[in-house]
């Protein structure tokens, strides 16, 4: 990609744009083989895409990390003891008549 010497920051932002959507794209499963051609030459020539890439990476991993442990709110809103007892709602339900 040529670069606008006048605007090299404009370019910058563009192309780790570009990687981001890309690398998104990848971690997806829906990068097309032209995309992932044109990921591996960003990352290669370009150190901020290289930046951008690692980073949606680590976010990624972080993301998938977090949502695979039980959350800590969860485990605090869950009630030690059942409600009715212990007996299950659809055994108290079946005691019931029918209308």
């Amino acid at each position: 990609m040529l670069k606008n010497r006048l605007e090299p920051e404009i370019d910058d932002n563009i192309e780790s744009s570009l990687a981001e959507q890309l690398t998104w794209d990848l971690l997806d499963g829906q990068i097309s083989e032209p995309g992932m051609q044109q990921l591996e030459e960003l990352i290669e020539a370009d150190e901020e895409s290289r930046r951008c890439y690692i980073a949606c990476l680590d976010l990624d991993q972080m993301l998938s990390e977090y949502f695979q442990q039980p959350s800590a709110v969860k485990e605090q809103s869950t009630p030690t003891t059942r409600p009715f007892g212990g007996v299950p709602l659809g055994s108290l339900m079946s005691d019931a008549p029918r209308v």
